[in-house]
């Protein structure tokens, strides 16, 4: 028996096609009630925030407007999404979306946030082809020195 396709999570154009396919909001795992404490307790919201693959969550969304937090750069690398979560929050002028690959984001300089958020885009990413090589790139990425 043949075996089904295996989903390409660590792909964006998995994710552009989902997206174009599911326009709506959607939190894996946990949104802002369910990650607060831990959010407050380890982000201050009057610092520069970066949220990795973002998707389709209404997290940052929370965290700006029950959080306080005054900037939140959010990035994914699905071009559909981030063009559909900036029109949703285009009044909300403390989150951004840009489009971009967590394993190198050279848009960013050094020291432009005082921390990254990620809530499943290191699962996505182990996914995908060349697993190893491309978590590690991620976590370098987000691990830059004075990011």
């Amino acid at each position: 028996m043949p075996q089904p396709k295996r989903r390409q999570y660590g792909e964006a154009s998995y994710w552009d096609d989902r997206y174009a396919r599911e326009p709506v909001t959607f939190d894996w795992y946990q949104g802002w009630p369910g990650l607060k404490e831990v959010i407050l307790k380890h982000f201050k919201p009057e610092e520069p925030l970066l949220h990795v693959g973002a998707g389709t969550s209404r997290l940052q969304e929370g965290m700006v407007r029950e959080g306080g937090f005054r900037r939140v750069v959010n990035v994914d690398v699905s071009t559909v999404v981030v063009d559909q979560m900036a029109k949703l929050h285009s009044g909300i002028a403390e989150l951004e979306y840009v489009a971009a690959d967590v394993r190198s984001m050279p848009q960013f300089a050094d020291g432009a946030f005082a921390g990254v958020l990620d809530k499943g885009t290191l699962d996505a990413i182990v996914c995908g082809q060349s697993p190893v090589a491309n978590a590690a790139a991620a976590l370098a990425e987000c691990c830059r020195r004075d990011f």
